[in-house]
């Protein structure tokens, strides 16, 4: 009992630490979420947010974040959550190979991951494979039709397509 209610601490602490970081307010997100890490060092969302905490503050240095996804992901390789931080790292060095892998691999875990769905249709783009693309844009279409990345993700496959009058 003790245990959970420790995970279950770390997890809270984990997330506030998140939200502490979207606000960019980095020192307060490193002290939640390194006290989150001491209560559970092992549990995949505290070390995703460790992830998300390193990359701010190496100032982008993907490989030490890269570490901690390794980590996570020997603990758990089917954790959305880490396969989708890994694609956008795969993104940022200009792999988009490996980054429509990882999200592929997120999304074979979690197929209603959206914005997932949304980055590998735009990495199916850029790699000109609209076929796959346009299988993106059709769930996303389904899902959320009206949300600006749907939008501008089926847009550009128009555009792509020759169907300028319906892209516009």
């Amino acid at each position: 009992t003790d245990r959970l209610i420790g995970d279950a601490r770390a997890i809270v602490l984990a997330a506030k630490g998140q939200g502490e970081l979207m606000s960019g307010r980095a020192r307060e997100a490193a002290d939640l979420i390194r006290e989150a890490v001491v209560l559970a060092p092992t549990a995949s969302y505290v070390l995703l947010a460790k992830a998300k905490l390193q990359g701010v503050e190496s100032g982008g240095d993907w490989n030490s974040v890269r570490t901690i996804l390794n980590d996570i992901l020997e603990l758990d390789p089917n954790y959305a959550p880490a396969l989708s931080l890994l694609g956008d790292i795969e993104l940022q060095g200009l792999n988009s190979k490996g980054a429509e892998e990882a999200y592929t691999k997120a999304l074979a875990t979690d197929a209603s991951r959206l914005e997932d769905r949304y980055k590998r249709g735009l990495v199916r783009l850029q790699e000109e494979n609209l076929k796959g693309a346009e299988e993106d844009a059709a769930y996303l279409l389904q899902r959320a039709p009206k949300t600006p990345g749907t939008q501008y993700l089926n847009g550009i496959l128009l555009l792509k397509q020759g169907k300028i009058k319906d892209a516009v």
